[in-house]
């Protein structure tokens, strides 16, 4: 798949992607903030999803590769699977899809604190690094320390993928409306 993709085998994947990635609440000022602190040498960007300008990520000097939007689910997969590390720095979310699709491809996350990812995830316990919120230096340092294997085991990941399948499976979704929907019925 790397080959297919012609990725430097080299380098560290950061893969960064959302419905719209430049969208203000996705904290993309704050991911490109965040380069300033990483050797762009040792890093490859992956992005997906609707970007409508690149002339900022040029002019940080690091390789990437913009897909765009992905409708294929085994190819998204496989794109998760491969990146070292995934980053979600949205300033606001209501439920992270994109970093329960990472954690249950077996990537870690980094994220910014005092967000819903914290509904999955646990500063460097459960699936990843939390950065303080609209902390670009500190994002490059989750990024580091998830890059750097050494840091972690198995179970940052594996403990991640439990709470998610647990809490979020799509049975007790439904299940939770279901119960909301008599509540609100009874009255």
């Amino acid at each position: 798949f790397k080959n297919k993709l012609k990725i430097n085998k080299k380098k560290k994947i950061i893969l960064f992607g959302a419905q719209n990635i430049e969208a203000k609440y996705k904290g993309f000022k704050y991911f490109l903030e965040c380069l300033d602190y990483l050797d762009k040498n040792k890093f490859l960007i992956i992005f997906f999803g609707h970007f409508w300008n690149d002339s900022d990520i040029k002019k940080k000097g690091i390789e990437y590769i913009k897909l765009g939007f992905i409708n294929d689910l085994n190819f998204q997969r496989k794109l998760y699977s491969i990146s070292d590390v995934f980053v979600a720095c949205s300033l606001q979310e209501g439920f992270p899809k994109t970093v329960a699709e990472s954690i249950l491809c077996k990537t870690p996350v980094v994220y910014f604190k005092e967000t819903a990812i914290e509904d999955i995830c646990e500063n460097k316990e459960v699936g990843g690094y939390g950065a303080e919120y609209r902390n670009s230096k500190d994002l490059a340092e989750g990024i580091k320390w998830i890059s750097d294997k050494k840091n972690y085991d198995d179970t940052l990941i594996n403990k991640a993928c439990e709470k998610i399948l647990k809490n979020f499976n799509s049975e007790i979704l439904i299940n939770k409306y279901i119960d909301l929907y008599n509540s609100v019925v009874k009255y």
